[in-house]
């Protein structure tokens, strides 16, 4: 591709990309783009993993999923970026929505990042950490959920 069709095709792109991004139109309104919602695709191929309610922010995506069994416990470990949230907002979430059950929960305003333990499970059984820390375009969240005693 010779750099006048790379232009063109960078142009196009930019045009698609103005169409949805809050810009101007016609009859003076705004394209809001803040409350387009986001498919959690992998959801409930996630949640199911937990044997459990369990929470994913909107327009998380899932990066990785690793289970690990041995004789002694079983641990689901998950790693998400999402892109349209702060490490804060998600932190805020976690701690909001598993409140009674929280018994860590810390921020570190300098570095943008949030540690949160709480029990998943009834009777205060089993281990849930989830870890938020920001990046320039995203925050990212791990997830590491150990099960309890079968």
């Amino acid at each position: 591709m010779d750099e006048v069709e790379a232009q063109e095709v960078d142009s196009a792109l930019q045009d698609d990309v103005n169409q949805t991004e809050g810009i101007e139109v016609d009859d003076k309104t705004q394209i809001d783009t803040t409350s387009q919602a986001c498919e959690n695709e992998n959801d409930v191929e996630v949640t199911d993993l937990f044997d459990a309610d369990f929470y994913i922010p909107d327009c998380a995506v899932l990066d990785a999923v690793l289970e690990h069994v041995s004789k002694t416990e079983r641990k689901l470990k998950t790693y998400f970026r999402v892109e349209k949230k702060n490490w804060e907002e998600i932190a805020d979430e976690y701690t909001d929505l598993f409140a009674e059950n929280v018994y860590e929960d810390s921020k570190d305003l300098q570095k943008e990042q949030a540690d949160i333990k709480f029990y998943l499970y009834e009777n205060e059984e089993g281990n849930t950490w989830v870890k938020i820390i920001q990046f320039d375009d995203y925050a990212q969240f791990y997830v590491e959920n150990t099960f309890p005693d079968s």
